[in-house]
């Protein structure tokens, strides 16, 4: 008798350990917003939290420029628009940012300040890029068809194109947005820009579209982790005809997850070709979103870049912004010891790390 109740407890105990060591692995981070997965994943209210201390800098940053610069730029409104989203919050920016594209749309003789650059080119190129990306982000942040502007804009990029199809970018030496290496960058954010816009039934580009692929095609030896995350990108916004054929796509996707660092993180010159060999908050950001636009993002990789982005946000008295700032601070690859280019740095590593973890969230660990 004794012997048979031993046995019963010793097999219930075990049953109940089974149970329990089970459990963990059929709970999800939806399910569990307070726990971190053994995988390593963040959870959902880390991510969540993440994204919305990241707001207030970026609404700050993004209203100070408007009110000092009179341009749209790759480094700050660029990211912005493509991160933020529109709220009752974003609103005044944004209808500032949509007011000042508009104006150039309408008036293309108009020159800003940065109308030429190191090598006398005009910024018209660039311009129409940075107008359309604007205008188109605008339309979806509103949920509405592409407005008469937007698809002007969206004609400019066209117009401003050379003849062998490519869009000259400015050229003024600073990395890793506006410098002569920064061409195929430029031109790979010009083809994600079309291919978002095809997803409005208002809006097909021209036959002249070919020749900007074919030209990005032709130069695929030349483009490293920076421009094949955008590419991805773009290619992952083409419902049909993709942009780039599966064994291309798994070569770009290939090398941007072999070149990640193993905490998770990407470096500065392996990602842009250039810069310093150590792991930087805004090239692991946009390899991040390549990851996840070439269908990687549940992977062991992915989740160890999230957590390491997430583990980058700091609090506290920055660029001269007051205690409290939230933000993802970054030091500018212009200039050592400037500033101004750091809070540059910082507005682009903040807005694209913010944009990754959403994009996370939403497509990789489906939450709304």
């Amino acid at each position: 008798m004794i012997r048979n109740k031993l046995l019963f407890i010793f097999t219930l105990s075990t049953l109940i350990s089974q149970v329990a060591s089970a459990a963990p692995s059929c709970r999800s981070v939806v399910e569990d917003s307070s726990r971190q997965t053994s995988t390593g994943q963040l959870t959902e209210q880390q991510i969540v939290d993440s994204i919305n201390k990241s707001k207030s800098y970026q609404d700050k940053r993004n209203k100070q420029w408007l009110e000092q610069r009179k341009c749209l730029c790759c480094h700050t409104t660029l990211p912005y628009m493509l991160s933020r989203g529109l709220d009752s919050k974003s609103r005044a920016n944004f209808n500032k940012l949509k007011e000042m594209a508009e104006e150039k749309v309408e008036n293309p003789a108009a020159e800003p300040w940065y109308h030429a650059d190191h090598a006398g080119r005009n910024s018209k190129p660039t311009e129409a890029v940075l107008n359309a990306l604007t205008l188109l982000m605008y339309d979806i942040s509103n949920r509405s068809e592409l407005s008469t502007n937007t698809l002007k804009s969206m004609n400019r990029i066209f117009e401003t194109m050379d003849a062998d199809g490519h869009l000259h970018w400015l050229d003024y030496n600073l990395q890793p947005f506006e410098s002569k290496k920064s061409e195929l960058w430029g031109n790979s954010m010009a083809l994600l820009t079309i291919e978002m816009a095809k997803k409005h039934s208002n809006y097909q580009p021209p036959s002249e579209y070919t020749k900007l692929k074919a030209y990005m095609l032709k130069n695929v030896s030349k483009l490293k982790p920076h421009e094949m995350s955008v590419m991805l990108w773009a290619n992952s916004m083409a419902s049909s005809n993709r942009l780039l054929k599966p064994g291309l796509a798994k070569f770009f996707a290939d090398k941007i997850r072999n070149s990640q660092n193993e905490n998770g993180s990407w470096n500065q010159k392996t990602v842009l070709g250039q810069g310093e060999n150590k792991q930087n908050i805004y090239t692991t950001a946009i390899s991040f979103i390549g990851l996840i636009k070439a269908g990687q993002g549940n992977t062991q990789a992915a989740h160890k870049a999230a957590k390491w982005l997430s583990d980058q946000q700091q609090t506290g008295d920055f660029l001269e912004m007051g205690d409290g700032t939230t933000l993802w601070n970054a030091t500018s690859m212009n200039r050592v010891g400037s500033l101004l280019n750091d809070t540059f740095a910082s507005d682009a590593a903040t807005s694209y790390s913010a944009l990754a973890l959403q994009i996370y969230k939403s497509e990789v660990l489906s939450i709304p």
